[in-house]
């Protein structure tokens, strides 16, 4: 378990959500869609311009103060905040907001909503409570469907090597 920079351990809401669950013999459901595919699905979402653009976005952050404030912390859990950086993605990495956002909350929803019992207790990250919420109304309307195999899918491309050569040039550049 690592220390995030304000000195907390990452995943402890999990953690503790997770032995409440334990001593009150609550049945436990992991929902979340493997991080591997959700990153190859961005990936492959993703033209080479993209790529370019995330690759270096990546880089320049490698190069960037990573320290964070507690006031910094807690201003990042407000609600406005989190919508602003979605919003900021969704402009900027269409595909990856895609895949980190929109798919997991359907498949998060489609998990909790088809998972055994009346009453759950879930624990998610604040910036997939919006879409979260939308797809689980949608679900119990009957409004929506969502294939999570479909979602877990992940379509081996073939691979060109010209087509990685043009990124790595622009970030090498």
């Amino acid at each position: 378990m690592s220390k995030n920079t304000t000195g907390g351990q990452v995943g402890m809401e999990i953690i503790s959500a997770g032995e409440i669950a334990k001593e009150r013999e609550i049945p436990l459901v992991f929902a979340d869609r493997k991080v591997g595919i959700t990153l190859k699905r961005a990936w492959n979402q993703s033209g080479v311009f993209l790529k370019v653009k995330l690759l270096a976005s990546i880089f320049a952050s490698a190069f960037e103060k990573g320290d964070i404030t507690e006031d910094e912390l807690e201003n990042l859990k407000n609600e406005s905040s989190i919508d602003k950086m979605l919003d900021g993605m969704a402009k900027d990495f269409p595909s990856v907001k895609n895949a980190l956002i929109d798919e997991r909350d359907a498949y998060l929803a489609s998990k909790i909503y088809n998972s055994s019992g009346d009453n759950k207790f879930v624990v998610v990250g604040k910036g997939h409570m919006r879409g979260l919420i939308k797809n689980l109304e949608q679900l119990d309307s009957n409004t929506i469907t969502i294939d999570n195999v479909a979602l877990d899918e992940v379509k081996n491309k073939k691979l060109n090597p010209f087509a990685y050569l043009i990124p790595l040039l622009l970030v090498a550049g």
